[in-house]
């Protein structure tokens, strides 16, 4: 018995259920599959709704936008099943056992993900390859290399647990806007000792931003990664698993905090015009995150 469970904003998800519900049925799997849009313009809630006459799936329309967090812990509320899947709207499936490859795992008592890849040939518009490179270089990891650090892996893209896990855990709501609500996530397993086991099942990332949205949403996730070190108390575990904060531990150890918040702002328009030209650098990337941390602080 498997739940479903799909957020979706701002993206058509028909092809992917049509996807997953032909798995599900050559497998005679009994699956629900529930469908939450958060709050997406009225084009893609018309392409949607079409959802809702598929054999098997609950569509639901939000009133107002309520974040990556709380609304997939409202998918887990509604399921009815113990083993939940959750996959990002803008997944696609590109492996024809998708469903067959997580069902050894129906019930386990531990955390399964399935990881995700990028296509191989670079986007032809260049204001998405940063977010295509970024995706091909540091996103996409071998189960092998994952589970050598498996909580510091963790992402809610394409993972399976049971209800009986989540429900102790659940994402934290108060961190509304993008990026990170999975590391605290991952973290929160690693504290109750919850097993997450990585495999070789992946989803690709369809969608690609642009290199400004991309950057917009990286400050988000920089800012949501300063409130979780907030709330979690500096802890030094959370630290070492995160290689921003580990060199950002460094630096505010070294009292340069203010010296790197200097250098960022005199630099920031290179940076940016590097990193949203035709050919960014991840290392200036990383530079611009750590100053943009260290600009918050």
């Amino acid at each position: 018995m498997l739940s479903i469970l799909i957020p979706v904003f701002n993206y058509d998800v028909n092809e992917l259920v049509s996807s997953l519900i032909a798995q599900t049925k050559q497998l005679a799997i009994t699956y629900e599959v529930i469908v939450i849009d958060d709050a997406s313009n009225k084009n893609f809630k018309n392409i949607n709704r079409k959802i809702h006459e598929k054999p098997g799936v609950s569509y639901i329309e939000l009133d107002g936008n309520i974040g990556r967090s709380k609304i997939r812990n409202q998918l887990a509320s509604k399921a009815k099943y113990n083993n939940l899947l959750f996959l990002d709207c803008d997944s696609e499936i590109i492996m024809p056992d998708f469903i067959k490859n997580y069902s050894p795992y129906f019930n386990c008592p531990c955390v399964v993900c399935g990881g995700l890849t990028y296509n191989n040939s670079a986007p032809l518009e260049y204001n998405q390859y940063l977010r295509w490179y970024y995706g091909h270089r540091r996103e996409f990891k071998s189960s092998e290399i994952r589970n050598k650090n498996p909580y510091a892996s963790f992402s809610s893209f394409n993972f399976m647990i049971t209800k009986e896990i989540f429900d102790k855990i659940r994402f934290e709501e108060t961190i509304v806007n993008y990026g990170h609500e999975d590391t605290l996530f991952g973290y929160e397993l690693k504290k109750m000792n919850v097993g997450v086991k990585h495999i070789d099942n992946p989803m690709s990332h369809a969608r690609l931003e642009n290199s400004t949205a991309f950057l917009e949403k990286t400050r988000d996730g920089i800012k949501n990664l300063q409130y979780i070190m907030k709330i979690n108390g500096n802890e030094k575990h959370l630290m070492k698993d995160i290689t921003l904060l580990w060199y950002y531990s460094i630096i505010k150890r070294l009292n340069l905090i203010s010296f790197i918040n200097f250098l960022y702002k005199k630099t920031e328009s290179r940076l940016l015009k590097n990193l949203t030209g035709k050919n960014p650098n991840l290392f200036i990337f990383d530079l611009y995150k750590l100053g943009y941390l260290c600009s918050l602080s």
